[in-house]
């Protein structure tokens, strides 16, 4: 179903207009996929690591979100890193983890990502 969603994400490398703002519900709908009515965000995995080709890498201005996995943390960095060169700096990153266990990665990560918030 991931496939199905990600055609409707881009129309020929552009965001898709008709999906702005919709609920995931309505843009299940029209990737042709059935979701229960309560659905309140749609999760697709990415093709592998981050990509201009993937539109799960893209801003979607909606609510669906790009899964992609990680070798390791400097792997998923790098991957974030690829998704802002994708989508640019005016966006926000975060990083969920436990302050007082991993300060090095919180330093690597805020050296490492150029966004307008981090």
């Amino acid at each position: 179903d991931a496939d199905k969603v990600r055609k409707v994400l881009l129309i020929d490398g552009a965001l898709n207009a008709k999906i702005v703002g919709q609920p995931a519900t309505a843009i299940a709908e029209m990737a042709g996929v059935k979701v229960p009515a309560d659905t309140k965000v749609l999760i697709g995995e990415g093709l592998g690591k981050v990509s201009y080709d993937d539109a799960f890498a893209h801003e979607k201005l909606s609510p669906t979100l790009g899964m992609f996995r990680a070798d390791n943390f400097e792997d998923a960095v790098a991957q974030a890193v690829t998704m802002v060169e994708i989508g640019g700096i005016g966006h926000t990153s975060g990083l969920y983890t436990n302050q007082d266990v991993n300060a090095d990665r919180i330093r690597y990560f805020g050296d490492k990502m150029k966004t307008a918030r981090i």
